[in-house]
């Protein structure tokens, strides 16, 4: 019976040990650019066949020249959603993420304005998305649980796959 006890008990603090190790190394490995590089994706921009390009500002996003969508987005003067959007991904692209930060943030200001929802759904989850590298953990977590709490939106499952054990860890650092 004591020898029983005994090897549950050395059982039990073997488990205690490994599970404090790995706890431990959970939290000393998960940073806010590795939880970015493990979810973020290039957005494709999508075309009809045989639409062409419309503006040099998306010739530039299909070709994948960052610093010329940059460049063409600062250039125009009237500035369409898309065009926020795509030059929000494009800073992305470049790491340069405040500045995503401000364009995708125009998108939802503009939607919010007019009562429109054009970029919403792409430029809600890739502004969380944003926050991650920038250190602003703390305004990504609320944004990425609510759209995964919201059917329908098209990043939910996402959003889902972000909000798990390394986001909260962050949340703690």
């Amino acid at each position: 019976s004591r020898t029983i006890t005994r090897n549950i008990l050395r059982v039990a603090a073997a488990l205690f040990l490994l599970l404090g190790s790995v706890t431990v190394y959970k939290l000393l490995t998960v940073s806010p650019g590795d939880l970015f590089q493990k979810h973020y994706t290039s957005y494709t921009l999508n075309t009809t066949r045989g639409e062409e390009a419309t503006s040099p500002l998306e010739l530039a996003y299909h070709n994948n020249s960052w610093s010329e969508v940059s460049t063409q987005y600062e250039a125009k003067v009237s500035k369409t959603n898309k065009d926020h959007f795509l030059g929000a991904m494009a800073s992305m692209e470049l790491k340069r993420y405040q500045q995503a930060i401000e364009r995708f943030n125009e998108v939802l200001n503009n939607n919010a304005r007019t009562g429109d929802n054009y970029f919403e759904d792409e430029a809600e989850y890739s502004l969380a998305l944003a926050y991650i590298p920038d250190d602003k953990v703390e305004e990504a977590a609320p944004l990425l649980k609510r759209i995964s709490a919201e059917d329908g939106h098209l990043y939910q499952q996402k959003a889902k796959d972000i909000t798990g054990d390394d986001l909260k860890i962050l949340e703690l650092k």
